[in-house]
């Protein structure tokens, strides 16, 4: 089971140091063909640059805010299960694993839907992150069916990976060790395919703003 926790931290720092950096660049690249202005690769890993520091911090962020809220998730959800096993006690281990983690897939889902536009605000109109940060809470309250539509759909895709990472070991048991790998890098593939195309469809989102 080592493996796989290195593939996860390999995953954090390579959200947390590339990949914010990598969506920072295709950002600039929607706006520059809806705005008919050229594509020119050293502008555009020039201008994502510049902000670099600041997609590291807030990749950071986000990576302690979710770590944080699965803890407070896990915490409030057991809380709740007690009362709930007083009235249901012939709740299966099935139903409360499907449970824990569909309480999980809407936290993160709400949390995206306040700080996805963050990035975007900082390469399209050149805002701090501060300032970036403070914007897109407020859209995302003004425009919160909207985000949470265009988010929702794309990361319903991936919530069935995350059952299965999340019963990978018990998956092992009863087939081989090494499909816990293969669901891990599977996860990883789908997770970049799922973040890129949630970040086009909010940046055409503040587009069209």
């Amino acid at each position: 089971l080592i493996l796989p926790k290195l593939f996860y931290f390999a995953q954090l720092l390579i959200y947390i140091f590339a990949a914010l950096f990598l969506v920072a660049i295709s950002v600039n690249i929607i706006k520059n063909i809806k705005m008919n202005l050229p594509l020119k690769t050293y502008a555009l890993i020039k201008n994502a640059s510049k902000n670099y520091l600041s997609f590291v911090i807030f990749g950071t962020t986000m990576v302690l805010l979710l770590a944080f809220i699965k803890e407070f998730d896990v915490f409030i959800y057991y809380k709740l299960m007690q009362l709930v096993l007083k009235i249901l006690p012939s709740i299966g281990n099935e139903a409360h694993f499907i449970g824990l983690s569909l309480f999980l897939f809407i936290s993160n889902l709400l949390l995206q839907t306040f700080l996805i536009l963050t990035v975007p605000l900082m390469v399209m109109q050149k805002r701090s992150l501060v300032k970036a940060l403070g914007r897109s809470i407020y859209l995302g309250f003004r425009n919160f069916l909207s985000m949470f539509t265009l988010i929702f759909l794309p990361f319903l895709v991936y919530f069935p990976v995350t059952l299965l990472k999340s019963g990978a070991a018990k998956l092992a048991d009863k087939t081989f060790p090494e499909i816990i790998l293969y669901i891990t890098a599977a996860g990883i593939i789908i997770a970049a395919f799922i973040d890129c195309f949630t970040f086009v469809c909010v940046t055409q989102f503040l587009l069209d703003k």
